[in-house]
């Protein structure tokens, strides 16, 4: 009974490791890229990318024949090899990724979840400080504004860079008001 209880530990604890495990991108001597094991400096994924990103939220951004897909820590294609340059990382389960020089964003599953229309588009990395929300500030024919991460518009899409941005400043001044004026109302 303790023989297998040992073996089952030594699997359990192996098989764990697996799961945390922190690869890096990595050039080869080939020029192309993989993911290293940066604990034990292993070679995990083979340098067969043309580009690749590090992994955030079980899936990296990776470049293969001029085309952009996902894969998971397996080398195993969760999305396929079809996106254009740029594309970013997973946050919050989207990803911004360019196709027919068009930009929108996905889910994990592939899923068009805010529509690829936009001529330019930011990650939603725009947050308020005090607001727990994020925006991404878009571009169509050289007009901006500024949307949530359900692609509902904030600040239409017909502004002038910076007059948008001043529309979004007054966005974000507005809802700090309403949320004062909530707390205030609790008290």
């Amino acid at each position: 009974m303790k023989k297998y209880f040992f073996v089952f530990a030594i699997i359990s604890v192996i098989s764990n490791s697996s799961y945390s495990q922190a690869l890096m991108p990595w050039q080869g001597p080939n020029g192309k890229w993989g993911f290293m094991d940066e604990r034990f400096n292993n070679l995990i994924i083979d340098c067969k990318y043309d580009l690749a990103y590090g992994f955030t939220e079980g899936l990296a951004a990776v470049c293969y024949e001029k085309k952009w897909g996902f894969i998971n820590k397996n080398d195993s294609v969760v999305i396929p090899f079809k996106y254009e340059e740029p594309i970013e990382h997973f946050f919050d389960g989207i990803a911004k990724v360019t196709l027919n020089r068009k930009t929108g964003f996905i889910d994990k599953t592939d899923k068009v979840v805010i529509p690829i229309k936009y001529d330019h588009a930011s990650g939603f990395a725009i947050k308020s400080s005090s607001i727990d929300k994020e925006y991404s500030m878009v571009g169509i024919d050289g007009k901006w504004g500024y949307i949530d991460k359900t692609g509902k518009e904030i600040v239409p899409i017909k502004y002038t860079h910076d007059k948008a941005m001043l529309k979004f400043e007054k966005y974000i001044e507005k809802q700090l008001k309403v949320e004062v004026e909530q707390l205030l109302w609790r008290l």
